[in-house]
């Protein structure tokens, strides 16, 4: 049976059998860091959401990720960050 595929709105529920348990700690230290980088248009936060995504990419914040990573991609910094804070904890 299909599990359903976790989204940017439902991060906090169980992952799927074959991803890794969130650690909510460190994620919450990442993305306190990258918010100021994003609310201030910094290039920096290309370098801060590529480790998050590193250090999360086989748990189910990799998709939720991938989708601040495309708005981070085209410069848009303000759609980056309000996907960002849409990642329920």
């Amino acid at each position: 049976m299909c599990q359903p595929t976790p989204t940017l709105d439902n991060a906090a529920h169980p992952p799927p059998a074959d991803t890794q348990a969130i650690d909510w700690a460190q994620f919450e230290a990442g993305r306190a860091v990258l918010v100021p980088l994003l609310e201030h248009q910094q290039f920096d936060a290309l370098d801060q959401l590529a480790a998050l995504q590193l250090q999360f990419a086989h748990t189910a914040l990799a998709p939720a990720l991938a989708e601040v990573d495309r708005h981070l991609q085209t410069l848009q910094f303000s759609m980056a960050l309000e996907r960002l804070q849409r990642i329920q904890t």
